[in-house]
């Protein structure tokens, strides 16, 4: 089990209390206006809260004023795609996630002797971690009983290395039907991934508070976030890869 099982935990990019102001992307609608209202350090705990009750997988953005480290995938837009040149066909987001993701399900009926069917994307998050780090929540069809059913898939997309598809599975706490569906196979085999919800910053190696473990003068990682998050807007440079190299120098 390598580092890409590790659940980065929440560091602060950004806050309402800083002087010079920032980029907000859309998906932050609180305002100071909205209750309740939180101090940055109980904005960070919460975030910490959203991350490890699903793995990063569902979390709730319009609870924050704050800019972390974990973002949604807006699934129309294409800042992701283009760099892997084997798929320059490729015009959006989802189509990205949707190749990545039918090779996860692929590898996961693999190991599983299962059949699952891809369907189509739910949503995802994403955080940065040497490449980007996708958090894919998408359906798939069960043959056995013709349900549709929700899976997750974790992915690190790399365009310096080959991407790593880290584990695809059930979404846990579903509903599933009786009668020996491939969920209900696939539980019963043990073959259950363990997930280590374990910090990633340099502070909490060391035991040091996790409240803000990220520096906040990292200007070389702010940088990076601004133009990202610039790009999202619309923008027509494309900087994707600018970005990326930022953060795996930083």
């Amino acid at each position: 089990m390598g580092w890409t099982w590790f659940v980065e935990d929440a560091f602060l990019v950004h806050s309402p209390d800083e002087k010079k102001p920032w980029i907000r992307p859309p998906y932050i609608t609180k305002t100071e206006k909205d209750e309740p209202w939180l101090t940055t350090d109980e904005e960070i705990d919460l975030m910490n809260e959203e991350i490890n009750k699903s793995l990063g997988f569902d979390i709730d953005y319009s609870l924050f004023r704050c800019l972390f480290n974990y973002h949604p995938v807006e699934l129309e837009e294409n800042e992701f795609v283009g760099l892997d040149r084997k798929f320059v066909e490729e015009k959006s987001n989802e189509e990205l996630l949707t190749r990545l993701t039918r090779k996860s399900l692929e590898i996961y009926n693999q190991e599983n002797k299962t059949e699952y069917v891809f369907v189509k994307i739910d949503h995802a998050n994403f955080h940065l971690s040497s490449g980007v780090m996708f958090l894919i929540t998408f359906q798939v069809k069960d043959p056995a009983d013709k349900l549709i059913k929700m899976f997750q898939a974790r992915v690190l997309y790399s365009i310096f290395y080959e991407h790593e598809y880290v584990f695809c599975r059930p979404k846990p706490n579903q509903e599933v039907s009786s009668g020996g569906d491939s969920v209900g196979d696939a539980e019963a085999s043990g073959k259950k991934p363990r997930y280590i919800i374990f910090p990633t910053r340099v502070g909490a190696f060391m035991g040091m508070p996790q409240k803000s473990t990220a520096p906040n003068n990292n200007n070389l990682f702010r940088f990076g976030v601004d133009v990202f998050l610039q790009s999202i807007k619309g923008r027509p440079a494309k900087i994707t890869t600018i970005f990326l190299a930022l953060v795996l120098s930083r």
